[in-house]
């Protein structure tokens, strides 16, 4: 996993990468103080996660998550930290002494099922009406054919077994 690490002070940038790249990761550290709109540009293309410290994290956080690209929270402690990574993250803003309170490789710990393997969308075509009637019709089960009535066995009719007008003239009492 590569992270970019950036932000204001230096020595604690570089002390985060070197933590990140003792638990496997490829961190990087900006060359210069760079804005939340390069960094933004580089996110999901050229690095899976960025690493911010910062002076002021709040409005920081505020600025980065105006950019569509990028999904950024606050790190103050260890639970904020582990949230934050399961929730798809992809900015980490931390305060200058973060190195030394946090172990920053919860970082690492889960990413994202969309970092891992890009999604591909397919577009998906409509079934017309027709086709949708047809396939409700074979899958409903064939109706059964109509049987011949039985007699009843407690029928002493003379005419029983006959058909409908059979049935019916003994309903009517019609005698032939």
């Amino acid at each position: 996993m590569k992270v970019y690490v950036f932000g204001q002070d230096k020595d604690a940038c570089i002390e985060l990468a070197n933590q990140l790249n003792e638990k496997g990761a490829a961190a990087l550290i900006a060359k210069e103080t760079e804005g939340l709109k390069d960094v933004a540009a580089r996110i999901g293309k050229a690095f899976d996660r960025a690493v911010m410290v910062s002076a002021d994290p709040i409005r920081d956080s505020v600025i980065a998550n105006r950019d569509t690209r990028v999904r950024a929270a606050i790190c103050y402690n260890q639970k904020t930290l582990k949230a934050a990574a399961n929730a798809e993250i992809n900015l980490f803003i931390l305060e200058s002494d973060a190195h030394e309170r946090l172990d920053i490789s919860d970082i690492l710990g889960n990413p994202s099922p969309k970092q891992a393997q890009p999604v591909q969308k397919t577009k998906e075509v409509p079934t017309p009406l027709s086709k949708k009637v047809d396939q409700k019709k074979q899958s409903q089960p064939a109706p059964a054919a109509p049987s011949a009535p039985k007699p009843r066995p407690d029928d002493d009719s003379p005419r029983s077994g006959g058909g409908v007008g059979s049935r019916l003239k003994d309903i009517f009492g019609i005698e032939e």
